[in-house]
């Protein structure tokens, strides 16, 4: 009996250690995502791929973006190419990947 439960016990480490690596290096069970943040500043450069904003406190942040970053312009839909130096804005991003820009329709005054 205890050699049947030491095998069943040890057959179950083995089994179950990879799937608990494999859960271990993608974030959990249901996968792991970094939390979006809200970023608000100013246009101070942007091109095809990248945006950057200077925040309130003064410092620039750069934000990566591409045919996949949701873009809105006074409240509708619209694209990259639109946006303008001194446009005030609000970025949606995780890490230094912007998933959405909000800008107003004009540049601040």
């Amino acid at each position: 009996m205890v050699k049947t439960y030491l095998l069943l016990l040890s057959t179950f480490l083995l089994l179950s250690t990879p799937i608990a690596t494999a859960v271990a290096q993608t974030g959990g069970a249901y996968g792991s995502a970094a939390k979006a943040v809200d970023v608000a500043g100013t246009i101070s450069k942007v091109d095809a791929t990248s945006l950057t904003i200077k925040k309130t406190d003064n410092s620039e942040q750069t934000f990566k973006v591409d045919a996949a970053t949701k873009v809105t312009l006074g409240g509708k839909e619209s694209t990259l190419a639109n946006l303008k130096t001194g446009m005030k804005v609000t970025v949606q991003a995780e890490t230094d990947k912007a998933l959405s820009v909000s800008a107003t329709s004009s540049p601040a005054s």
